[in-house]
C-alpha cells in the first residue's frame, strides 16, 4: 500500500497517488523523477506513453519527459522497445528531430528526458491544406 508522504495516511490500492487531505488543501506534492526532474502538465499521449512538460532543476531548463505506462513497463517487450527508442533517438542529431538528454528508471517508472519544443501538435493542425502540409512533409523527409 502507498502512503501519503505529507500526511502519512495510507492510500487505497489503485487510487490517485494523493490523500484526501492533500486534495482538499491543494498541497499535492510535485511529482519528481530522478531527484531533479519536476513533472508538469501532460502535453501529449501516444502508443508508447504520455509526454509531460517538466523542469530539470539541476540544469534550470524546461524539458519534455516521456513516461512508459506501468501496465506496459511490466511487459518485457514494451520495456525493451522503450529503451531501444531512447537509444535510437539519442544517436540522432538533426534540427527536425528532438534531442534526448537522458533516460532512466525511477521507482519502476521508465522515462526519457528530451528537449522541449514549444508549438502545436500535428493533430491540432489537422485537417490542413496541401499548401500547409507540403513544407511539413519536406521537413519530415529531411529528418528521415
Amino acid at each position: 500500500m502507498e502512503q501519503c508522504t505529507v500526511h502519512k495516511l495510507t492510500l487505497p490500492e489503485g487510487r490517485v497517488g494523493a490523500c484526501p487531505r492533500c486534495l482538499l488543501q491543494g498541497d499535492i506534492p510535485t511529482a519528481m523523477l530522478g531527484g531533479h526532474i519536476e513533472l508538469g502538465d501532460e502535453i501529449g499521449r501516444g502508443g508508447m506513453g504520455a509526454v509531460f512538460r517538466a523542469r530539470d532543476l539541476k540544469l534550470g531548463r524546461t524539458v519534455a519527459v516521456k513516461l512508459l505506462p506501468a501496465e506496459l513497463a511490466s511487459q518485457e517487450s514494451f520495456s525493451t522497445r522503450f529503451d531501444r527508442e531512447a537509444r535510437a533517438l539519442a544517436m540522432l542529431n538533426h534540427p527536425n528531430i528532438v534531442a534526448v538528454h537522458a533516460t532512466g528508471v525511477d521507482e519502476g517508472q521508465s522515462y526519457i528526458v528530451m528537449a522541449y519544443v514549444d508549438g502545436e501538435s500535428l493533430e491540432k493542425l489537422m485537417p490542413m491544406s496541401v499548401a500547409r502540409a507540403v513544407p511539413i512533409v519536406l521537413q519530415v523527409c529531411d529528418a528521415l
